[in-house]
């Protein structure tokens, strides 16, 4: 990868996303998000990248950069499909704001650009479209969130229409039983090869709510009300779970 955060051309047929869709429905709201995955240079660590994200940050303040929030991602449980040392997950507010982030750091980022890649090297560099299916509480805006992503597939003869309502009524049922969690879909825009129609993503605020869920999930039930839901409409793979460290929070939500 040669940029970071966040440079990549917009092209028309990007927009027509995987298996249409987002064409269901046009009401809905959708925030640009930008994941790399990366690796360490030799002989370099989390504390080689804090500095650079601290004069990263400092570049944002001073340009008054366009509403852009990060956070990085440490692997906690992963698989080897997704091997990493650290990944970054960038949210810019609207569409406008990722073009506006975009044209300023390709004008006067290259020194910060260079910077990142005298610690890290990316291999992976991935646009999605993030849609909230569920907020999580006054709790959720964690500093060190707790973060699973799943791929998933809708299943022949449905719909993703299918696959939103019952993500909906799944975020309503574990609402009711107390957890904190956020959800959110991604569907794949640039930069992803991918044999799956759309992420499912669930962040919580911390490892105590994580395991909360965990056991409404196993010993309270919780399993029952999934198959439920999703057994018949879509198919996901393997859950990864990361650390997450906040290093910029762009605009109050």
């Amino acid at each position: 990868m040669k940029t970071l955060p966040g440079i990549f051309i917009l092209t028309l047929p990007a927009l027509v996303l995987s298996n249409s869709v987002m064409a269901e429905d046009n009401s809905r709201t959708f925030a640009p998000v930008e994941i790399y995955s990366c690796n360490y240079n030799e002989g370099k660590s989390a504390a080689d990248l804090n500095k650079v994200v601290a004069k990263w940050n400092k570049f944002m303040d001073k340009n008054k950069a366009a509403p852009y929030s990060a956070w990085t991602l440490t692997p906690e449980y992963g698989s080897s499909k997704y091997k990493f040392d650290i990944g970054w997950i960038g949210v810019w507010k609207d569409g406008n704001a990722m073009g506006a982030g975009t044209a300023l750091w390709k004008k006067k980022g290259d020194k910060l650009n260079k910077a990142f890649f005298e610690v890290i090297n990316c291999e992976s560099h991935a646009n999605f479209a993030s849609e909230e299916i569920k907020g999580g509480t006054a709790e959720s805006a964690s500093k060190n969130p707790v973060v699973q992503f799943s791929d998933c597939k809708v299943k022949k003869g449905h719909t993703m229409t299918e696959v939103r309502t019952a993500m909906k009524s799944w975020g309503d049922y574990q609402a009711k039983q107390g957890s904190k969690s956020s959800i959110w879909v991604w569907y794949p825009v640039f930069g992803e090869d991918t044999d799956f129609d759309f992420k499912w993503v669930e962040g919580h605020p911390n490892y105590e709510a994580f395991g909360a869920d965990y056991e409404r999930y196993g010993n309270g039930g919780g399993f029952m009300k999934a198959g439920e839901l999703f057994r018949d409409i879509v198919d996901c793979g393997v859950t990864r779970v990361y650390d997450g460290e906040t290093v910029r929070i762009g605009w109050e939500s």
